[in-house]
């Protein structure tokens, strides 16, 4: 019963999976000496990508013939396999960070508006897949059902165009009220 071992695990870091990842984080950005091979944490990243999407998708009946009532431990942030992925993302990052700042500024910028737009997409992105699983496609209706990868490719960029199309019309406005105001005092 979950009573019994709520006492037990009832300290900061089972409670606020955000405070694990932040002491996670800070730990290996100020005390991690030698960071792994890029090449290693790359691959442990893949590997433990690969295993929160086919674990989702087996514990949660896709290749069932029966349903299955929905578990989303495997892909939740509260799974060892995604603190995996968090770190070897994060020393992957931290390894290319030097390459990255030395890239054109064309490149830089298509970075910066991706990873601006990341709240977005994860704030709008249900919006978009109710929106998509709604609308009758025709015959590729049974092929996006079918392709969970494909699936998730298109609800990211759809979401994406979306995000970054809205933050650049918000900009716009701001930019409008801004003038006017600065006419205004002037």
């Amino acid at each position: 019963s979950k009573k019994y071992f709520g006492t037990l695990f009832n300290w900061p870091l089972f409670s606020s999976s955000a405070l694990l990842y932040f002491l996670l984080g800070f730990y290996i950005a100020n005390y991690l000496r030698k960071l792994p091979p890029l090449w290693l944490t790359g691959i442990i990243c893949v590997i433990s990508v690969g295993a929160m999407f086919f674990g989702g998708l087996y514990t949660n009946g896709y290749f069932a013939v029966r349903d299955i009532e929905y578990h989303s431990y495997v892909i939740s942030t509260s799974s060892p396999l995604c603190v995996v992925e968090a770190v070897s993302l994060f020393l992957c990052a931290m390894q290319v960070e030097q390459r990255l700042q030395e890239m054109p500024p064309t490149v830089s910028h298509c970075i910066r508006e991706i990873s601006g737009a990341s709240l977005g997409v994860y704030l709008f992105h249900i919006l978009v897949i109710n929106w998509m699983g709604k609308r009758n496609w025709g015959n590729a209706s049974q092929f996006w059902g079918e392709h969970m990868g494909v699936r998730a490719i298109a609800v990211y960029l759809v979401t994406l165009i979306v995000v970054v199309t809205c933050r650049h019309i918000l900009m716009q406005i701001k930019k409008v009220f801004t003038n006017r105001r600065l006419d205004r005092v002037a």
